[in-house]
């Protein structure tokens, strides 16, 4: 009795990982309380490793070129590969504005994840699991709570 529930506790350790997020073809939001320019300059620097296409302050529009299989960026808990006729892009846009009378941004973006079926036919649109874009919000709180640490420590400096 107790090897038996050994063995059926073990099987779940091995079991795939559930991540909480479902796979969307929507875009992934997030609002920031900081000015645009300081959010756009956050945003460029968490993208930095990506190939960028276009990269329109004025307009808000920021998006990488089309990323192959091979350079498809894979989770830390995942080791998959995948298929040849794999390929994405990134597209963020950014809508500046106002909330409660301080400045406000706010960040959409959006995997556009195809799989060519064959050479003559159109490619299909997938889903994505959300992880790199939850990834990337991560990295641009993160760099805008460096900037907001460095102004500080800069104009304590300047106090004296």
């Amino acid at each position: 009795m107790l090897s038996l529930l050994v063995v059926l506790s073990g099987c779940s350790l091995f079991s795939k990982e559930d991540t909480g997020l479902t796979e969307t073809m929507d875009a992934h939001k997030e609002v920031f309380y900081y000015e645009y320019e300081k959010v756009w300059r956050a945003t460029q620097v968490a993208l930095a490793k990506y190939p960028i296409k276009l990269n329109d302050q004025d307009a808000g529009l920021l998006e990488t070129e089309v990323i192959p299989a091979r350079k498809i960026w894979t989770p830390p808990h995942k080791a998959e590969k995948h298929p040849f006729a794999h390929q994405y892009r990134l597209a963020i846009k950014a809508i500046k504005g106002k909330s409660q009378g301080r400045p406000a941004v706010q960040l959409r973006i959006t995997k556009y994840k195809t799989r060519q079926k064959d050479f003559f036919s159109d490619s299909d649109r997938l889903p994505s699991d959300g992880l790199e874009e939850e990834m990337l919000l991560y990295r641009i709180r993160r760099e805008l709570l460096i900037q907001k640490a460095l102004d500080r420590a800069a104009s304590k400096d300047n106090s004296f």
